[in-house]
């Protein structure tokens, strides 16, 4: 049988080429798949050059671009590559392979000789001992070099994050699969930076735990704190900041009615009867972010994380819009979503723009249900900032001038006047946009476009 090698990547243009060229010369593989994560440095074009078959990743994130190369992959046994390797034996497919072309396996983790990872010593490996200790001799645990058939990993779920490689070990372990470990040789991957680690520490303690939770084997309680701690980690303009440097203009985007056709909140309420309620919230327009968006909460209670999260992915994308962020982070600017809808949303839309980060409230879930609490990101709060309300996402603007020491006037804001009106108020650069509006704004004095297009044309 032939072999599908699987390659994600994320701006591995000085390595990617060599390393489809390397996976198309193994006797045993006919077809090399690339799922580009939204690379801006021609990472695409050199794997596409190399011989690779190259697709545009469903959503930002390792995980979904896992998952995209299964589905698109014709053969039944799969290798999945790093695209970041910079030396490693020559035999690496061979070997990883061979449990599976011999038949007696499902899933094969590939060990290498370099010393496993922080993230592996102290974080998974502990929690692995203690809840699955069917997998704790797994030298590499979070490593992505995984041979596997892929009807076994079809009705798996891939995490999106750096807990994908662990999940689905878990999840072959606890469904009865055959797994294999053989040793690969030596492995250079790129070194991660400290604060790349903590997130990585973060996402792959909470998918032990779900893992843990889903089997019986861990307090529901804890794993929902873990979880909603992470959350709102993750909400915050710090994280945000993860990979972004000094000077980087940035462009700042509105969710509702700029990158959705529609409003968040409301296409959550519709697909739950709850519609009316929210329409009428959303149109009031003399409430504050801070009590519009809480009673928002308020409305949408009861409501599980999954059902925000299916909203979040089959939300209409207005036209335009990835195209858009695509051509900015290619000329260099850092993309980012604003809004005073919910980050569960915002986050995962973010993801399918290949948007750079989100910030936006956060809700508060108790056993996997909305209590209709809500938390606002410190980035809102600016007592120098917005003159007309104490909480408001405008203040993003000057806790980003700050913390990354960017002038005002590099932060261009995209936003829909019915939503983001405070954030084209104190923006020294901002782009009125909303598709379903006339030209004018009674009483704004605001330039609406209907393309989104028109944000490269202020760059």
């Amino acid at each position: 049988m032939m072999l599908s090698v699987i390659i994600p990547v994320l701006n591995e243009a000085p390595t990617i080429g060599r390393i489809v060229q390397f996976a198309l010369a193994d006797p045993n593989v006919d077809e090399v798949i690339v799922i580009d994560d939204g690379s801006t440095d021609g990472t695409p074009e050199t794997a596409a050059a190399a011989g690779a078959k190259v697709q545009t990743s469903s959503m930002l994130g390792k995980g979904a671009s896992m998952h995209d190369g299964l589905l698109l992959a014709r053969n039944e046994l799969l290798v999945f590559m790093d695209g970041d390797l910079t030396d490693f034996s020559q035999n690496l497919i061979s070997t990883l392979a061979e449990p599976l072309l011999s038949s007696r396996v499902d899933l094969v983790k590939g060990q290498f000789s370099r010393e496993a990872g922080r993230v592996t010593m102290l974080t998974a490996r502990p929690l692995l001992e203690v809840f699955f200790p069917e997998v704790s001799w797994i030298v590499q645990p979070l490593g992505g070099l995984i041979a596997a058939r892929k009807t076994a990993l079809a009705g798996m779920s891939f995490e999106n994050d750096y807990g994908v490689d662990v999940g689905l070990l878990i999840d072959a372990a606890m469904g009865g699969l055959r797994i294999a470990q053989v040793d690969v040789g030596h492995i250079t991957h790129d070194s991660q930076s400290l604060e790349r680690l903590g997130r990585m520490a973060r996402q792959v303690t909470r998918t032990i735990l779900q893992r843990a939770r889903r089997h019986g084997r861990l307090d529901e309680k804890l794993l929902d704190e873990v979880w909603e701690i992470e959350r709102h980690t993750e909400s915050e303009l710090s994280s945000s900041l993860h990979g972004m440097h000094g000077h980087d203009p940035i462009v700042l985007l509105g969710l509702d009615r700029v990158v959705l056709r529609g409003t968040f909140a409301f296409e959550v309420a519709r697909r739950h009867q709850r519609g009316r309620e929210v329409a009428s919230l959303l149109s009031q327009r003399g409430l504050d972010p801070e009590e519009r968006i809480s009673r928002l909460a308020e409305a949408l209670a009861g409501l599980e994380r999954r059902q925000f999260e299916e909203a979040a992915r089959e939300a209409e994308i207005n036209p335009g819009v990835l195209e858009t962020v695509r051509a900015l982070r290619k000329a260099g600017r850092k993309v980012g979503v604003v809004t005073d809808a919910f980050y569960i949303g915002a986050e995962i839309v973010r993801r399918r723009i290949f948007a750079d980060f989100a910030i936006a409230p956060s809700l508060h879930f108790e056993d996997v249900r909305n209590s209709g609490r809500v938390r606002f990101p410190s980035a809102f709060k600016n007592r120098r900032g917005c003159a007309l309300h104490k909480i408001c996402p405008s203040n993003v603007i000057w806790k980003l001038s700050a913390a990354l020491d960017v002038e005002p006037e590099q932060i261009l804001v995209v936003g829909a006047p019915s939503r983001d009106l405070c954030l084209l108020r104190e923006a020294e650069a901002a782009l009125s946009y909303d598709p379903l509006m006339e030209d004018s704004v009674a009483g704004q004095e605001l330039p609406v476009s209907r393309r989104i297009e028109d944000v490269l044309g202020m760059l």
